[in-house]
């Protein structure tokens, strides 16, 4: 599950080990989420 409201960014060098990866389509999803977020919407 991705809050996606409330991701950040984290230097590369402060992560110690891999512990799995996001498919494309868990990516997909992620962008679109990220999208709503940030394009404007009329407000009626």
């Amino acid at each position: 599950m991705v809050n996606i409201s409330q991701i950040f960014t984290v230097d590369k060098r402060d992560l110690e080990e891999k512990i799995g990866a996001l498919s494309k389509r868990r990516i997909r999803q992620i962008l679109e989420g990220a999208q709503l977020l940030m394009e404007p919407r009329s407000v009626e």
